[in-house]
């Protein structure tokens, strides 16, 4: 059966890029609900809810033995603030997360950062890791 998670979400009346990046500069991240023959619905979301969504999916692969370590911290750590943006970020719309891990087998620790500009578009920023 499907778990039904939540996010905390703030509705914002503005659209478009230049409403998008003010509310990047007070520290949120935007967003917009597609879907269910419902009009498009423009968000806002915290910064700390996000990472702390992203934890929870590692917290649970950590459980299932997917990540090593004695505790979640030495598993994984996720950076989703301003220390990972920098202001050309933000007026760009890009979102970007940093995410840690170390995995069970084969590889001793894998870094990925990816950033999210404001067409959904992905990239891929930098890794690092190595082979036992």
């Amino acid at each position: 059966m499907a778990t039904v998670k939540e996010i905390k979400a703030t509705a914002r009346a503005r659209a478009g890029k230049g409403a998008a990046r003010a509310v990047r500069r007070a520290g949120r991240v935007p967003g917009v609900i597609y879907g269910d023959n419902q009009p498009p619905l423009n968000i806002s979301l915290d910064h700390a809810d996000l990472r702390q969504r992203i934890e929870g999916m590692l917290e649970a692969l950590w459980v299932m033995g997917a990540l090593s370590g004695n505790s979640s911290t030495q598993a994984f750590t996720v950076r989703c603030d301003r220390s990972t943006m920098t202001e050309a970020d933000l007026e760009n719309g890009r979102l970007i997360v940093a995410v840690s891990f170390t995995a069970s087998a084969p590889i001793e620790r894998l870094t990925i950062t990816l950033a999210m500009d404001e067409s959904g578009q992905v990239s891929l920023l930098g890794s690092a890791g190595g082979a036992p």
